[in-house]
């Protein structure tokens, strides 16, 4: 279920879409992206990052308890 700000309504839909609003995210490689125009961007995290930030994510038990209920485990 999702609550759209735009029209301060509940949803459930497959689609992930607001049909007051006629609005749905975009899928970019296979991932929902409710901003597509920054989805390419990178302007402040050094790509180098990103590995550390995974094995944290990976080992942290914040990040596995979040993630399980991101995706409905």
């Amino acid at each position: 279920m999702l609550l759209f700000p735009s029209c301060d309504k509940q949803h459930v839909n497959a689609e992930l879409a607001c049909p007051q609003r006629q609005f749905a995210p975009a899928r970019i490689d296979g991932v929902l992206a409710w901003a597509p125009e920054l989805a390419k961007q990178n302007d402040s995290v050094p790509e180098s990052s990103f590995e550390g930030l995974a094995r944290v994510e990976a080992g942290g038990f914040w990040f596995r308890l979040r993630n399980a209920i991101v995706h409905g485990d």
